[in-house]
């Protein structure tokens, strides 16, 4: 059985080597979502001194364009696009990693951490967001590396964990604000164990001090920052109210909440109910099901009926009970929001990942016979090779999205000098000086309910732009009706090229 056991082991090490390499694979090849590109365009401005909020529009918290900064200094044109996608490569192999820790200390199973990492890298849904720039990865690494120390904390019963588990929570948040009723849940638990274990009358001077203080100190700087730009209303006007009044606009347009679990080629490879898209579902409707099972037995494990007696845990009752509410919570905010893409759901497959894990370890253990137990493992993982490679091997090959776009950012560089002011409504453009207080995306333009922005032909006549870029895309459509009036009397479109240019008086 050990011999067995080490096989097993070393036969899902190397599955999870080979996925990952050819996760780096395809993400290097993949086509470049319309959203990627923004974000290397402000991390350039804003390592050149453009202040986020301030000088240009940017509506989620501000550490990842801190975190891209390297990548624009040391690289430049689209090979910093490369490099950042092979950033978004680490951030998913660091989130695997954390994962398989996470079930090792969880559940003391070498098997069940390994199988757990492999799961988020084999997950078909939201496979492909992983591959993407975005902030979303960052920000779970931060707070999966929080609740990992949260995790210790409860066990070690150390609280100066407590401090380092607040500070990681904190720069969570600095990434991305939507992970705020995570670390709300995360807070409230803390709170619940040690009011419950150190009783009211020492309650204020428990570890739940530690934490707060290893909140406060990355939100405390920020906050420090925000003041000193002059502008703290308008930081966060950008941080909290804009981004619920950009929301509004998909509430009569947004998706159904199973659209992503239907047949897409973009996401399963190919058209039609395939494998991955199958093996998508039964993983999401399994891993849910456990999680909603452990709940249920974390409440009443000290029932000795059955099956509540063979499901007994390793980890503290109330972790487990924790991670559940964090999956389930994840599905509430996906369920409510008024925005559902796809990388809304990458919280959802993080959680969901131990879900499965857990479940499919405990049926190869109760399987009678280690023979048994040992083929229905192998199984599933020429279940998970199978379906990944069904999935992703159609996206390994040169994307033409990518050719396109590599070939527009040579163009727009050899036709339009460095230093002129570039309107850019799509991003890809990343070294021009900003005319405009709105970049890189088409949206904002318009007029919003609650801020008065810089009038757009103002911005114009002021910096005396030359070139607006708007891409293969119509967006200058998206100008409001005086704005619209200027351009057309003022620029014209030259043919085979993308951008406007100012017509010549």
């Amino acid at each position: 059985m050990r011999v067995r056991y080490k096989i097993l082991v070393v036969l899902t090490f190397l599955l999870l080597a080979l996925v990952a390499y050819f996760r780096l694979r395809v993400g290097l090849v993949r086509y470049f979502d319309t959203d990627e590109f923004p974000y290397l365009n402000w991390s350039y401005h804003m390592a050149i001194g453009y202040r986020p909020y301030v000088d240009f529009f940017f509506l989620i918290s501000p550490l990842y364009l801190l975190f891209h900064i390297p990548t624009m200094m040391l690289f430049q044109g689209m090979s910093s696009a490369i490099a950042a996608r092979v950033s978004a490569w680490i951030l998913t192999l660091t989130l695997s990693a954390l994962l398989g820790t996470f079930f090792y200390l969880w559940k003391k199973n070498l098997l069940g951490a390994l199988l757990c990492a492999l799961i988020l890298l084999v997950l078909p849904m939201p496979s492909d967001k992983f591959f993407e720039i975005r902030p979303d990865p960052l920000a779970m690494v931060f707070f999966l590396s929080g609740l990992l120390l949260l995790f210790i904390s409860f066990k070690s019963k150390k609280k100066i964990v407590f401090f380092f588990t607040g500070l990681f929570f904190a720069l969570s948040l600095l990434t991305l604000q939507k992970v705020l009723p995570f670390i709300f849940l995360c807070a409230f638990a803390v709170i619940l164990k040690n009011f419950r274990e150190i009783g009211k009358e020492r309650f204020f001077r428990s570890s739940i001090l530690l934490f707060l203080f290893g909140l406060s100190i990355p939100l405390g700087v920020f906050t420090v920052w925000a003041f000193s730009t002059g502008s703290p209303d308008v930081v966060f006007y950008s941080l909290i109210k804009l981004p619920v009044e950009l929301a509004e606009w998909y509430r009569y347009s947004r998706l159904p909440v199973t659209f992503y679990f239907w047949p897409n080629n973009t996401y399963y490879g190919t058209d039609g109910t395939t494998l991955g898209n199958v093996f998508n579902s039964i993983l999401w409707i399994f891993g849910s099901g456990i999680a909603l099972l452990r709940l249920i037995q974390s409440t009443i494990s000290k029932i000795p009926i059955r099956p509540f007696e063979h499901l007994r845990l390793s980890s503290p009752p109330e972790f487990t009970v924790l991670l559940a509410c964090l999956l389930f919570l994840s599905y509430g905010i996906y369920y409510v929001s008024l925005i559902r893409f796809p990388q809304y759901l990458i919280p959802s497959a993080i959680f969901l990942s131990f879900f499965i894990a857990d479940g499919l370890i405990f049926i190869a253990g109760r399987l009678s016979g280690s023979w048994i137990s040992s083929i229905f493992f192998v199984s599933l993982l020429i279940l998970f090779g199978k379906s990944f490679f069904y999935v992703h091997l159609p996206k390994m090959y040169p994307n033409r999205l990518n050719t396109s776009y590599f070939t527009r950012a040579e163009k727009i560089s050899s036709q339009i000098p460095r230093g002129e002011y570039v309107l850019d409504l799509d991003g890809i453009t990343l070294y021009y000086p900003y005319p405009y207080y709105f970049c890189c995306l088409p949206w904002p333009l318009t007029r919003y309910p609650t801020h008065t922005f810089p009038s757009l032909k103002d911005a114009l006549i002021k910096t005396h732009t030359k070139y607006i870029y708007e891409g293969p895309t119509d967006w200058v459509g998206h100008f409001n009706p005086d704005d619209l009036d200027y351009l057309k009397a003022n620029y014209e479109q030259e043919p085979g090229k993308e951008y406007w240019v100012r017509k010549k008086t």
